[in-house]
């Protein structure tokens, strides 16, 4: 018999590698100009609809699009090159 707590899973993910992407995915928002960080934030964090986010930011539903396509095309560059500079 595995050495292994009752009703675990030899798959279940490790709660510390988990809590470092969530800390490094937050550092990396911080990087976003402020209002790119609260347009991915309302969506992604509160799951709040265009429309919604665009009543809260004081804008336009189609600028919420683009200010989350720009902070997520900022995110995939940052990553990318962290990930070339390893």
């Amino acid at each position: 018999m595995p050495d292994r707590e009752p009703g675990t899973s030899a798959a279940a993910p490790d709660h510390a590698v988990n809590q470092a992407e969530h800390d490094a995915v937050w550092a990396l928002c911080a990087t976003l100009p402020a209002k790119q960080r609260a347009a991915v934030v309302l969506r992604y964090y509160e799951d709040l609809p265009d429309a919604e986010i665009a009543v809260i930011l004081d804008c336009s539903p189609s600028t919420v699009r683009s200010q989350i396509h720009r902070a997520l095309a900022s995110l995939r560059t940052t990553i990318e090159t962290e990930e070339v500079q390893r």
